[in-house]
């Protein structure tokens, strides 16, 4: 019984110092993104910067991403909001792809035969490349819709 006892306090001190150095890996981040959006549609093309803020939940291959955003053009103005499942095949860093909804309000000046403000709803597919780092988090990628628009973006988080 002395023995353990005394080979107890040991095992603690050996073991402290490894575990104190350890640093646990951040399970989400907060993120500036900025990109550029494009529509087509019969009328016009245009080719609008993209403003959002987001937060990203990682566990281990699966991530939940919320994005609020805006998009400004004087021809087009969209407010959305926007929830995604990506998946990494490598955990939480690497390329990855997923899909996601995002609602909003989209405005057009001259919008006939359409009001000129309206609430619309998307399905966009996600591809990207988040750069591995333990310190900041940062990612490219690319969205697509069915209704013809894709955004290019940058994300760096904090």
């Amino acid at each position: 019984m002395k023995i353990l006892l005394l080979l107890t306090p040991a095992l603690l001190f050996s073991l402290e110092p490894s575990i104190a150095s350890e640093e646990l890996p951040k399970k989400s981040f907060t993120y500036l993104n900025l990109g550029v959006t494009t529509t087509a549609s019969d009328r016009f093309s245009l080719i609008m910067p993209d403003l959002s803020l987001g937060v990203r939940t990682l566990s281990s291959h699966h991530v939940f991403d919320r994005v609020v955003g805006v998009v400004a053009h004087p021809e087009v103005q969209m407010l959305y909001v926007q929830g995604s499942y990506l998946f990494f095949p490598t955990p939480s860093e690497g390329f990855y792809f997923g899909a996601g909804i995002t609602c909003g309000l989209y405005h057009m000046k001259d919008s006939c035969p359409l009001p000129p403000t309206f609430i619309y709803a998307n399905l966009p597919i996600t591809l990207g490349y988040q750069f591995p780092s333990k310190k900041s988090f940062q990612f490219i990628q690319i969205q697509v819709t069915p209704l013809g628009t894709g955004t290019i973006s940058y994300g760096i988080g904090f």
